[in-house]
């Protein structure tokens, strides 16, 4: 018997909001091939040609899925003054009766705060995917009022009803699983599935190194949020380039803290050494991922993060801090190194070790590292989890 799902996320499930959780739906809606499973998508739009509560097609990849948007907004999320999670809970509100008309079987949401417009209804199953450390949401929040305890509070007391509502819960890591449950859980209904990596287009190419380069680089991928403590690795780089003359540092992405971090850059001289790209593309991420000599995370809070995975799946040794399930992947002086502690001091001397090393050392350890992480093989573990309900 064939089973509706709708999964209802708050992205437009090809690449904005730029992050992990786009980057997890996109590679796998990518690869599903399950015809007894069908999936609408409910999120959120910045086209000018996509209707807000309407029903329309949602081209990724190969695939063609039906796509109803909830609320629209520009690109630049830094502008914006609502959250999206308050727009997109009030877009829920006022179109679900149109969205229930399809009479899903499984709701499979991504925030717990998507189960609210759907309590009264105890007849569809509901699977929450949790990404990250969900209780440090609020915590590490850009909108600074509700990183006061009493809103932290309430939405902790969402996650809960969430969990207790869901029959499935998918955990993007063991660490993230324990630190919001502890020891003693279910089983049989929190499952961990971790992220997987666009394999079409993060994949080894050595036509990319045609082009010969004079410096070594230092690359970081994703949002430039005060969350990516992006100021120690700047001081990391510092450290690094007192012993390293030949080297650059690239930070590819865009946020709310880009004018800080540039501001921070040239008071520390190393305006002509740190390049900010932007934003941009997939493909243009690949890009520069090809060119690096290695990758660096110094996230506070993570959950399976897709960049490092992006990063190894093209050779790119990572160091990074200890955050999210970095340790379930990383091997040090295997494929990279896992810096116990926020230190410059150790964060430089691991990047100065695989910059003497060279990147060739590391690029096979990298790749193998992440062959269970394709897209085919979590799409399937997706599957198996919602086909079960």
């Amino acid at each position: 018997m064939r089973k509706k799902v709708g999964l209802i996320a708050i992205c437009d499930f090809i690449d904005f909001p730029p992050g992990g959780e786009v980057s997890f739906l996109t590679s796998i809606l990518k690869e599903w091939k399950y015809e007894d499973l069908e999936i609408d998508l409910i999120g959120m739009t910045h086209s000018l040609n996509e209707n807000v509560g309407n029903w329309q097609k949602r081209s990724i990849g190969e695939k063609e899925y039906n796509f109803f948007p909830v609320f629209k907004e520009v690109r630049e999320k830094e502008k914006t003054r609502i959250p999206f999670r308050f727009r997109m809970v009030w877009g829920l509100l006022k179109f679900r009766k149109e969205i229930m008309k399809k009479k899903y079987d499984i709701l499979y949401i991504h925030c717990p705060e998507l189960i609210l417009p759907f309590l009264g209804d105890n007849k569809t199953v509901v699977v929450y995917h949790v990404h990250g450390e969900p209780q440090h949401t609020l915590k590490v929040s850009r909108f600074s009022i509700f990183r006061f305890h009493i809103f932290s509070f309430l939405y902790n007391t969402i996650i809960k009803i969430a969990i207790t509502k869901s029959k499935k819960v998918i955990w993007v890591s063991q660490k993230a699983l324990k630190s919001y449950l502890g020891e003693k859980y279910s089983k049989e209904k929190n499952i961990v599935i971790p992220s997987p990596y666009d394999s079409s287009l993060f994949c080894l190419c050595e036509e990319d190194n045609l082009v010969k380069k004079t410096n070594q680089i230092i690359i970081f991928v994703g949002r430039l949020s005060a969350v990516k403590n992006l100021n120690l690795l700047i001081d990391s780089f510092k450290l690094v380039r007192e012993e390293k003359k030949n080297v650059k540092l690239i930070l590819c992405g865009d946020g709310e803290e880009r004018i800080k971090l540039e501001r921070y850059v040239e008071e520390r001289g190393l305006k002509d050494d740190v390049i900010f790209t932007g934003y941009l593309k997939r493909e243009e991420i690949r890009f520069f991922l090809n060119k690096a000599d290695v990758f660096v995370l110094t996230s506070l809070k993570e959950g399976s993060p897709v960049c490092v995975v992006e990063a190894l799946a093209m050779g790119v040794p990572v160091v990074t801090v200890d955050v999210g399930d970095v340790k379930e992947i990383i091997r040090d002086g295997y494929n990279g190194y896992v810096v116990e502690r926020y230190d410059p001091v150790l964060i430089s001397t691991a990047i100065v070790k695989i910059l003497r090393e060279g990147r060739d050392k590391y690029k096979e350890n990298c790749i193998k590292s992440v062959l269970a992480r394709s897209p085919s093989a979590i799409a399937n573990r997706v599957y198996d989890v919602l086909k079960s309900c």
